[in-house]
């Protein structure tokens, strides 16, 4: 009996390190996919500032929509 309960302690240990393995892993993966969504989360930022900002210089260069011919 001794011997099955040595058997199993091992058997959880090896599992447990395992566990503790694939756990550190997910967590730099976790830690690497949020860096990358808030260095995106920037970048789109910037993108639409300088849209808004090509946008409204557009809009004050053409000046004011003139009526549709029918009025």
């Amino acid at each position: 009996m001794d011997e099955e309960v040595e058997r199993r302690l091992e058997r959880t240990e090896s599992h447990l390190a395992h566990q503790e393995t694939t756990l550190a892993e997910l967590s730099d993966v976790l830690a690497e996919q949020w860096r990358l969504i808030e260095s995106l989360g920037l970048q789109v930022e910037r993108l639409r500032v300088e849209m808004q900002a090509l946008q409204d210089h557009q809009d004050s260069a053409q000046g004011p929509e003139p009526p549709p011919p029918h009025y």
